[in-house]
């Protein structure tokens, strides 16, 4: 019954089990031996009941004894005492204290320069040579890419390329494109600063040479447009001359033969005049044909979903120079039918002035038009060959922030189809390449929270943790306006800028961004904040367990400043707290 209150897989159970399997293996033995018998065997069984009995008695008070002596594990943690409370204390640290905030933030170049396919080509843009590739160093000057057969130059500028640039534009485009051929060792009038005159032509005509490429002319027609102005100059010089003989001839008098002579010089200049006519016809109407069908095509273009932001550019690009091209059509056809009409109305006086007392007087005023028409002539002629020359069409330039720059991704060399045609290139933006220029900067978000913590110039650490890389850095700046995170969380962005360039390949890589919002300029002794209470008078202390005190010693502190779950303190008495005191957090 006794083994039903013990636990049998212990070994205080176990004795007391076999304590008294002892008593009751004994107590069979002797009903074995059954009750004393009367006779010779008398004084032997007494004997034997006696010892047994004795024996019993013994197991008894063994088993008694033990049975009250031992106990179970869980009897005894029952009726042990509770352990008096103790002081939880941490050492005083000597070291510099550091409010710190961690977020992430993604490197990004300072300006980022995107390539796209120049306005110059005609059909689908493929690249022909590409002769910077990832992570290359691109100079000022450098030919970046060949787009089906045209070449694409960096020059340093932060003015953008927004038209093509041709003789007798002026700007701020020109001024840079200007600054920047000066700077490659071509030169350039002075008189032409902004404006794009002759030298500039001359310059930007051998800049393409030295790279082995032909300059793009103004105008596609220029030949005719010349040939048009000089036919114009050599009929005018003719009036003139026709004009001038009349007045001569008139001063001898008239003659049969001057009379045929003028005669044949009205013909001619009437037929000089009906030739003119022709060709304002004619040049006009191509002129004009070619102005519809760019329009036409920007039409079709910008009723197109897909077309591009660039194709759209390229689209009023063509139709302005159309423009451009039937205004000067019109006006050199019309003063060729203007230096025609005058040429007819000078021999038609001169004819009649044969014939007239007045003559003399006419033939002079005759003489002074056709000077006239002739110096409009010469003057129409100049303004042609002035306005023309070595252009830059839009895209074959392109101005980058500074240089040296980085190329952050190239344009793949030509590949060939299945059709044998060159597959066409570039991004769905249509871009070719990227080049960085500038430090690399890393931007990121705060909560508005922490970001009242952080102002210019506060020390940070960029973590690579791809290549385990540390860099030094400062906040450069912190955005005015807040915005929304994408959890809708108030931020506000701050830019971190590194004490030394990061390499180029960390652009787009997402760092983790360490700042520092304040910290002891110099080693404090440190608590944790739980080990600073406050009394009544609201002056701070701390509890301080030392070894050899009989209880907790209180000594005043002045706390300073605190981060990450301890606070910078100093005693109110030099010398009452020292690094490695134990300081009370807790019991």
């Amino acid at each position: 019954m006794a083994r039903s209150h013990h636990q049998e897989g212990s070994p205080a159970g176990q004795s007391l089990v076999r304590r008294e399997d002892l008593v009751v293996s004994a107590t069979e033995s002797l009903n074995r031996l059954g009750p004393p018998t009367q006779g010779n065997g008398e004084r032997i069984s007494r004997r034997l009941w006696a010892a047994v009995l004795l024996a019993m008695a013994g197991v008894a008070a063994v088993a008694w004894w033990f049975g009250a002596n031992t106990q179970t594990t869980d009897e005894a943690a029952s009726r042990a005492d509770a352990p008096s409370p103790s002081w939880i204390t941490v050492p005083v640290e000597f070291r510099i204290l550091s409010s710190t905030l961690i977020t992430r933030g993604e490197a990004v170049a300072a300006t980022i320069t995107t390539i796209s396919a120049p306005t110059s080509l005609d059909g689908t843009a493929v690249v022909t040579n590409a002769p910077v590739g990832i992570g290359d160093v691109v100079n000022e000057g450098d030919r970046v890419l060949e787009v089906s057969g045209r070449p694409v130059f960096a020059l340093q500028g932060q003015t953008p390329v927004y038209r093509s640039l041709k003789p007798g534009t002026s700007g701020q485009d020109v001024a840079a494109l200007q600054a920047s051929l000066s700077r490659l060792g071509y030169s350039i009038e002075p008189s032409e600063l902004g404006v794009f005159g002759p030298a500039t032509s001359a310059a930007v005509g051998d800049f393409y040479a030295s790279a082995g490429y032909e300059p793009l002319l103004t105008s596609e027609s220029l030949p005719e447009e010349v040939a048009a102005a000089e036919r114009a100059l050599a009929d005018s010089e003719a009036a003139l001359a026709a004009s001038r003989a009349s007045l001569d001839a008139m001063a001898a008098g008239p003659a049969p033969s001057q009379v045929a002579q003028a005669d044949e010089a009205v013909a001619a200049a009437q037929r000089q005049l009906e030739g003119a006519q022709a060709d304002v016809v004619t040049d006009v109407a191509l002129a004009q044909a070619a102005l519809d069908s760019a329009v036409a095509r920007r039409l079709e273009i910008e009723g197109a979903a897909e077309s591009s932001d660039a194709a759209i550019d390229a689209a009023n690009a063509a139709v302005a120079l159309a423009e451009v091209e039937l205004d000067d059509v019109v006006r050199v056809t019309n003063d060729a039918v203007e230096a025609a009409q005058a040429a007819l109305n000078i021999a038609s006086l001169a004819r009649q002035e044969l014939a007239s007392e007045t003559a003399s007087l006419e033939a002079h005023l005759a003489v002074e038009a056709a000077e006239r028409a002739r110096d409009d002539a010469a003057f129409a002629l100049a303004e042609l060959n002035r306005l023309n020359g070595a252009t830059v069409p839009q895209g074959e330039v392109v101005f980058v922030d500074s240089m040296p720059a980085r190329a952050l991704d190239g344009a793949s060399s030509p590949t060939t189809s299945e059709d044998g045609f060159a597959d066409s290139a570039g991004g769905a933006d249509g871009s070719l390449l990227s080049l960085a220029s500038g430090d690399i900067l890393v931007t990121a978000e705060l909560p508005l929270e922490d970001a009242r913590l952080v102002s210019e110039g506060l020390p940070a650490e960029l973590l690579d943790e791809a290549s385990g890389s540390r860099f030094a850095a400062s906040v450069q700046g912190v955005g005015e306006e807040p915005s929304s995170a994408g959890d809708g969380v108030p931020v506000r962005a701050i830019t971190v800028a590194p004490d030394s360039s990061l390499p180029d390949s960390l652009v787009g890589r997402n760092l983790r961004v360490t700042l520092t919002a304040a910290s002891t300029e110099t080693k404090q002794l440190v608590v944790p904040l739980a080990a600073v209470t406050s009394g009544t008078d609201g002056s701070a202390r701390v509890s301080v367990l030392h070894v050899d005190a009989d209880g907790p010693v209180r000594v005043p502190v002045v706390a300073g400043i605190s981060a990450d779950g301890f606070v910078a303190v100093r005693p109110a008495a030099v010398g009452d707290l020292a690094e490695g005191d134990q300081v009370i957090v807790g019991r």
